[in-house]
């Protein structure tokens, strides 16, 4: 497997399409910090461990519902550090599980997590935050996005505890989350 030597111009779209691994071996990308977006990643056989990295990262999407064929993005574990994230999407990744910190992810306007098997999730406490979509959870920490104007729960079946200071948060929760063992305002 060889490694991809293109150049591209400042403001210049590429399409990432020669990524291919054995589903076992880490992969990376060199130069990450200049990107603002790689393109749909769903289609893209990546390691069992993804940690997704860039200063200048503006999206990031993993969608199932993009590609026409099998999900090949399919990592079991991911580490997020995009300061100027703002898009979020891991729709139909169902082999994510466990705990997904974006507290790092100051800039971020919308998450889509459905279809994942993630855990935890703790969102960063910023005022950019408005539109987030999360799977069926059993630990959830919304903390400072007082501007989220869009919620939707996939399922709250697993939820047994939740952080926020968020109204419109904890009402979608304390109605609905048969579970609920702790609220944390």
């Amino acid at each position: 497997m060889g490694a991809d030597t293109t150049r591209v111009q400042a403001k210049e779209t590429y399409k990432t399409s020669t990524i291919n691994t054995d589903g076992n071996t880490d992969t990376f990308i060199y130069g990450a910090n200049y990107y603002t977006s790689f393109g749909e990643f769903a289609d893209k056989s990546i390691g069992e461990t993804f940690e997704l990295s860039g200063e200048r990262l503006l999206e990031f999407s993993a969608d199932s519902r993009k590609i026409s064929g099998t999900m090949q993005f399919r990592p079991i574990a991911m580490k997020v550090s995009c300061p100027n994230l703002r898009k979020l999407t891991l729709y139909g990744v169902s082999t994510l599980a466990g705990n997904l910190n974006l507290s790092g992810c100051s800039k971020l306007e919308a998450v889509d997590l459905r279809g994942t098997n993630l855990n935890t999730v703790v969102f960063p406490a910023t005022s950019t935050l408005k539109e987030i979509s999360i799977p069926n959870v059993s630990t959830l920490s919304i903390l400072g996005c007082q501007a989220l104007e869009r919620v939707y729960f996939e399922s709250l079946s697993n939820m047994v505890s939740i952080t926020t200071d968020n109204s419109v948060v904890f009402e979608n929760v304390i109605t609905n989350a048969a579970n609920l063992k702790e609220v944390h305002l």
